[in-house]
């Protein structure tokens, strides 16, 4: 099964490496791992024209209206959004390296936009108000080792750093649980229920170019993790109706 990755390339033969812009249907995938800050970068960079984005079409990306040889960015926003509703809706699993919500203005045809809306919200769950800035001095420590990403957030523990939390009670509204703790003991990773699939939010790392390879392949087993599971839950006369 291949893994769609947004804003943060990662070496894997079954990873296919793209921009929020240059990706191609979010909903032909059920692996997603996607950049947040790296979303409102592109964005941003659309907005002002301080860089060139194609679409997987090769279309260019501008802010204004859509044509035969040009696609609208507020098109762009929109599509994004209906295919991932599509990927949740079909059991899909997002890791999300997770930062603060982004408002950014000045899309056409839109008085503003934010950098999660684009992702349908968990029950309970508004990015908005729910996902805290902070900035971390210590690492993070996984919180429970009955998850499918507890492997990556162990490797990972000291070189994370998180840009946003959340609280208890939210998470737990949400129907979600809490992955890894700062030193303080504020929420920093959790998975919350979203649609058919899940959403996955960790911390971001302080060089991550540094551990490309480990972090693709952390990331591969987490992902591996979720389809066993996942084909588990599967009923019995189900499977027996597979060839």
């Amino acid at each position: 099964m291949r893994t769609l990755v947004i804003g943060i390339p990662l070496p894997n033969a079954s990873f296919d490496n793209y921009s929020f812009a240059s990706a191609p249907s979010l909903s032909e995938y059920r692996r997603l791992v996607v950049e947040m800050s790296a979303v409102a970068r592109v964005v941003d960079e659309i907005i002002h024209a301080t860089a060139e984005h194609r679409t997987f079409g090769g279309q260019p990306v501008t802010n204004g209206p859509g044509a035969d040889n040009r696609f609208s960015l507020a098109e762009l926003l929109s599509m994004r959004r209906r295919e991932a509703a599509r990927f949740f809706a079909r059991d899909g699993t997002a890791v999300c390296i997770a930062y603060p919500e982004v408002t950014l203005l000045g899309v056409d045809a839109l008085q503003e936009w934010h950098s999660y809306e684009w992702l349908p919200e968990p029950n309970r769950f508004s990015y908005s108000s729910a996902l805290l800035p902070g900035f971390a001095k210590d690492a993070a420590a996984p919180a429970t080792a009955e998850h499918p990403f507890h492997a990556y957030l162990q490797e990972f523990a000291a070189t994370s750093r998180y840009r946003t939390c959340a609280d208890d009670a939210t998470i737990d509204a949400a129907g979600g649980v809490v992955l890894a703790r700062s030193a303080g003991g504020v929420p920093v990773a959790f998975d919350l229920p979203l649609g058919n699939g899940r959403i996955v939010f960790i911390p971001p790392l302080l060089d991550p170019a540094k551990e490309r390879q480990q972090i693709a392949d952390a990331l591969l087993a987490g992902f591996e993790e979720v389809s066993t599971e996942q084909s588990a839950e599967v009923p019995d006369w189900i499977r027996k109706e597979v060839p």
